[in-house]
């Protein structure tokens, strides 16, 4: 994972590094981060998903239902366990 700051907008982060002593304000930022990673851990599960499911389709992968079923199963209930605290965990504050 990423300094958790490169989530974020050359804007934002130039307000933070203005204003670091301001815990609360940090603090935001993180969540604003945080946030963000989680959003492209979910869209990177759902794209797996989809392109699996376009290659079933077109016939490149040939499979049962269930088999297929399973697969975007697991994916997606990966992506769906992710939250805002175990995103917390993985964008580290340094």
């Amino acid at each position: 994972m990423p300094d958790w700051t490169e989530l974020l907008t050359e804007e934002e982060r130039s307000i933070v590094a203005a204003n670091v002593e301001f815990g609360q304000l940090y603090n935001m930022a993180h969540t604003i981060a945080t946030l963000r990673a989680l959003v492209e851990e979910q869209r990177e599960a759902l794209e797996r998903v989809r392109h699996r499911a376009l290659r079933i389709r077109q016939g490149e992968i040939e499979t049962t239902s269930v088999a297929a079923a399973d697969y975007d199963v697991q994916v997606a209930d990966l992506a769906l366990a992710l939250d805002e605290d175990e995103m917390r965990k993985r964008v580290k504050v340094v």
